[in-house]
């Protein structure tokens, strides 16, 4: 966990590099705890996808917690979004695009996830899915994907996009199946608390482009990656085309 001191320094940051710029070595050190056995090769971070535990297993942490998904007064709005385009958060806040990708032929699966700040700097995780029961599951398993890294950098007062309205509409109502879908939504859900989740979005594609072309990214990988201060190029240049400025690495 981050020290009192750092963790005031990252909530009073209100853009991705200037929590880079301090916190490099403490988040470096935080991804590397959850890690098991995390290796560091440049800027590029091997880390895991959070293990769903199962359904009511979950329930029974939550309730324990005294996390209780009768109570309907929300605090996520759900906002359905036609905007053409990616469009940046206000200053202070930070917007997590999530996607999932899925190859027929091939049976691979993968997420992806990107995280960008007001200007448009970002950091980016591509990940590889073992086994997913549903096209729905890889969906949420995305989103979570997104809250978990915005709690492993730092980050607070984040908005979760996605094009699967389905799954966005689950996690604006609280609403968890009694299903393998369900532990993933309970833990996003009790997740979300920690980074200050301001609301969950449906978008159309054409607003989640980059995350899409990161999920499809991951199909290519053995093992999950973080990309911090570089992208491949084919996401870089994905970024720079999507975003209010040209800024994708620091």
């Amino acid at each position: 966990m981050l020290g009192k001191k750092k963790k005031h320094l990252v909530s009073n940051s209100t853009t991705i590099p200037e929590i880079w710029a301090f916190n490099k070595k403490v988040i470096t050190e935080s991804l590397a705890a959850k890690g098991h056995g995390l290796k560091i090769m440049s800027s590029k971070f091997k880390m895991p996808l959070i293990l769903e535990e199962e359904f009511f297993k979950t329930i029974d942490m939550g309730k324990a917690l005294g996390f209780d998904y009768k109570d309907k007064e929300l605090n996520h709005k759900e906002v359905i979004s036609h905007q053409p385009s990616w469009k940046s958060p206000k200053r202070g806040e930070f917007k997590i695009n999530c996607d999932a990708s899925f190859q027929l032929r091939s049976g691979k699966a993968g997420v992806g996830v990107i995280i960008r700040d007001y200007k448009g700097s970002a950091i980016a995780v591509s990940s590889p899915v073992l086994c997913c029961s549903s096209v729905e599951m890889l969906e949420a398993q995305a989103c979570l994907e997104g809250i978990q890294l915005a709690i492993d950098i730092g980050v607070s007062g984040v908005i979760i996009e996605s094009d699967a309205a389905s799954v966005i509409q689950l996690l604006s109502d609280q609403t968890v199946p009694r299903t393998e879908l369900g532990a993933i939504i309970h833990t996003s859900l009790a997740l979300g608390a920690s980074v200050n989740l301001l609301s969950y979005v449906a978008v159309r594609r054409e607003a989640n482009s980059v995350a899409h072309g990161i999920a499809q990214h991951a199909l290519s990988l053995d093992s999950p990656v973080v990309w911090i201060e570089e992208m491949p190029l084919d996401i870089a240049r994905l970024v720079r085309g999507d975003s209010p400025t040209s800024v994708c690495s620091f």
